[in-house]
């Protein structure tokens, strides 16, 4: 996963596209980067907590999109599910 650091984005992209690595691989790759470039002073602020929050989000908008795709989840089921969640809102 270390080679994806020296990527382009655009590759970066294809690659996550292709499913050949996942935006948590991607992360992890680039804060074990940061942290090894630590030294050099390259860096104000790492925020590693903060990126695998954001990665993990992607990777879920990724799955469920792939559902999607998939066929797996259809209008009506999620009528269904925003049918419940406005429910629940109102019960509480």
């Amino acid at each position: 996963m270390t080679g994806m650091v020296g990527a382009t984005v655009a590759e970066m992209r294809d690659a996550l596209a292709a499913g050949e690595v996942s935006a948590m691989e991607l992360a992890e790759a680039h804060i074990a980067a940061a942290e090894a470039a630590r030294p050099l002073n390259g860096y104000v602020t790492v925020t590693p907590e903060r990126a695998r929050a954001q990665a993990a989000e992607a990777d879920a908008r990724r799955a469920i999109a792939r559902g999607w795709r998939a066929g797996r989840l259809t209008c009506r089921s999620t009528r269904c599910t925003l049918r419940l969640m406005r429910r629940r809102r109102l019960a509480s």
